[in-house]
């Protein structure tokens, strides 16, 4: 290579004497920015490797120009002619523009993006001999720079435009960013969120609860994620998914959190409406058991009711009427557990125990699976609570159960058992789904054919099911597996061809968890105090055995067929009624409607709302006008003259807020 930055002295003969190599010679050359000379009219004299890189080729000293044959253009693409490149204009002007970015062409094509230093070269005298120029390429770099615009816009408009809200906070909790979903939820443009907390947008409570779960991420470095509820700008009660994680800077130092939360609202309300579906399916497949069962209880009710009106010895007549009222009650409560298994109260995950899910799921069993099927329970009295929904619980148990009974078609032994137990580490580590903790496990076991190796991986999928056509969905197992990873649990399958199966759940058991009190004993009746009572019902049946109950009770009783008649008969004697017991749902007018009158009229009267529906559709309606008790068809005399009592001696009771979920007592 040519020696850069030198000049030629002609000498006394006119040739030129020999040059100098100058001390820096190595130094240039080993630069890896282009730098080459040129003399006064541009032709180059020496230039550095990188140089001849950029060119494309060796360039020709004293032949070559500086410009050889580029083509140079401004950063934004315009064309820039050679006279007026910096290099031209320092040869002619004397001006420099050091540091001017070009983009320059060579004949192949490729393009390069150049910094250009050029300065003049003087000779001793300080006459001009030419020029040095130091080329620096940064090609690759304005590309990774484009690189990096090209993502930042991406990730500013995905960030933008998910469905997800998106924020990040300092370590105060002031909002530092949000995305336009989060801007739209809270119903504030960014600026009013930036700088502001959690307490500005929600709830005091709920305030304290958000910045206590970010200080948990903070403190620890780990994720958190869970469901919470919140309300939207709309006022909306919205369910969202929650992830959360800290915020570190260069240094690695957590100074703040970032999350995202989704609104699952619709997706929850579409795992209820599926769950509601499935527990339909369990409830058909237990249809001709409950026919069958409520066929034997009426068979002794048809029997005795001849009886008792032939002249009887009053120990045979008790005898049949504790016959009449067992049966009356064995088929009340079978009716009342397959409505409240049927209907479902999905919802939060609250304290519960166990123990009284497995009773009423085993008494539906005894009351609806063949008889040629032996049931057991076997229960311990200090079952640790649970943190979960009753009613998926009830209808994990229920999918349990029933694929147990399909299993035994000739019969067989079906055992429910549930124990406490500690998972450690080495116990944890069995379960792709397990980890240490307190649990309690819930096991159903039967003695039928049992599931065949090749398929107990795939039970548990979507639609699988080996029942014939007609005879089964196949999703019994895959919504209870879906209902038990909800809960943090997980499930554990042992099954052999021909002996039997067992499904193990493992449920978290709920923190201090302890064995309830039990129930106590049934309270004494309660009697009145010839207080008038207007009972209206549809059902004459049910108006004569009131009559004589309350009557035989201590109260003085009128009676109305419907809605209409029941309002005559309140203008006869409305200064004498203390008490309107209703049922909901009669002809030519309802108990809605009538009440909804009568608090017209007379806005402290006390009503009682009956039901044959557990949880009646009305029931909201008659909440918001003032109705406080309930009582679901059929109820015992005891339940009946205890409500009396208790509107009859605490008036003007408030009724619960309309927000709640309607209960009709039981």
């Amino acid at each position: 290579m040519n020696p850069c930055c030198c000049s030629a002295t002609p000498s006394a003969s006119g040739s030129q004497a020999p040059q100098r190599e100058p001390p820096y010679r190595k130094f240039i050359g080993a630069l890896a920015a282009a730098v080459y000379t040129c003399d006064r009219h541009g032709r180059i004299t020496s230039y550095n490797a990188a140089a001849a890189t950029l060119w494309g080729r060796e360039p020709e000293p004293g032949t070559d120009r500086w410009c050889g044959s580029w083509r140079i253009y401004e950063p934004d693409g315009r064309p820039i002619p050679l006279a007026e490149s910096p290099m031209a204009e320092l040869l002619q002007t004397g001006r420099t523009t050091a540091g001017r970015e070009l983009v320059i062409e060579r004949p192949d094509g490729r393009r390069f993006q150049v910094l250009t230093h050029p300065q003049l070269i003087y000779d001793e005298f300080g006459a001009v001999l030419g020029a040095v120029n130091l080329l620096v390429d940064i090609t690759a770099h304005r590309a990774a720079e484009a690189r990096l615009q090209d993502s930042e816009r991406l990730y500013q408009s995905l960030v933008a435009n998910l469905p997800q809200n998106i924020f990040r906070k300092d370590t105060a909790g002031r909002f530092t960013f949000a995305n336009a979903r989060l801007c739209v939820t809270l119903g504030r443009p960014l600026p009013e969120l930036l700088g502001r907390t959690d307490a500005d947008f929600f709830p005091p409570e709920q305030a304290a609860q958000f910045r206590a779960d970010d200080l948990r991420v903070m403190a620890t470095g780990e994720p958190y994620a869970a469901e919470e509820t919140i309300q939207d700008a709309q006022g909306r009660t919205r369910q969202v998914q929650v992830n959360k994680t800290a915020l570190r800077d260069a240094a690695g130092l957590v100074c703040g959190v970032q999350g995202v939360f989704l609104d699952i609202t619709e997706k929850k309300l579409l795992e209820r409406q599926f769950l509601r579906a499935q527990r339909m399916e369990s409830l058909g497949t237990l249809a001709c058991g409950v026919a069958h069962d409520l066929n034997n209880i009426l068979a002794p009710i048809l029997m005795a009711v001849p009886l008792l009106r032939m002249d009887l010895p009053p120990a045979d007549f008790a005898s049949l009427m504790d016959i009449m009222e067992s049966s009356v009650q064995r088929g009340a409560g079978i009716v009342r557990q397959l409505l409240a298994f049927g209907r479902g109260t999905e919802g939060g995950h609250t304290a519960l125990q166990p123990r009284h899910l497995l009773r009423e799921i085993h008494n539906i069993a005894s009351e609806t699976f063949p008889k040629n099927i032996a049931l057991s329970a076997h229960v311990p009295a200090d079952l640790w609570a649970l943190m979960g929904d009753a009613t998926q619980i009830q209808q994990v148990l229920m999918n349990l159960l029933v694929n147990a009974r399909d299993a035994m078609p000739l019969g067989g032994r079906l055992i429910t058992q549930a124990e406490n137990l500690e998972v450690d580490a080495d116990y944890a580590k069995l379960h792709i789904d397990a980890r240490p903790g307190r649990y309690v496990r819930l096991k159903v076991t039967d003695t039928g054919s049992g599931i065949p190796k090749e398929i107990q991986e795939r039970i548990f999928e979507p639609f699988f099911t080996t029942k014939p056509p007609g005879q089964g969905t196949g999703l019994g197992l895959s919504t209870t597996l879906g209902i038990v990873q909800s809960h943090g649990g997980f499930i554990h399958l042992y099954s052999e061809p021909g002996i039997g199966t067992t499904f193990s759940i493992y449920l978290p058991a709920a923190p201090d968890s302890a064995a309830d009190e039990p129930p106590a004993g049934p309270a004494p009746l309660v009697r009145g105090a010839g207080e008038t009572i207007l009972v209206v019902d549809d059902e004459v049946g049910f108006i004569e055995a009131a009559t004589h109950t309350l009557s035989l009770n201590g109260y003085s009783l009128l009676s109305a067929r419907d809605g209409g008649e029941a309002l005559a008969v309140f203008a006869r004697h409305r200064d004498a009624i203390k008490v309107v017991l209703t049922d909901v749902q009669m002809p030519v007018m309802d108990g809605v409607t009538l009440v909804r009158v009568l608090k017209k009229i007379a806005p402290q009267l006390q009503v009682i709302a009956s039901s044959g529906l557990e949880y009646s559709p009305q029931a909201d309606e008659l909440r918001a006008l003032g109705v406080a008790h309930f009582l679901s068809k059929p109820y015992p005399v005891a339940q009946l003259l205890t409500r009396l009592h208790e509107v009859l001696h605490t008036p003007g009771e408030a009724a619960p807020a309309t927000g709640a979920q309607p209960v009709f007592n039981q």
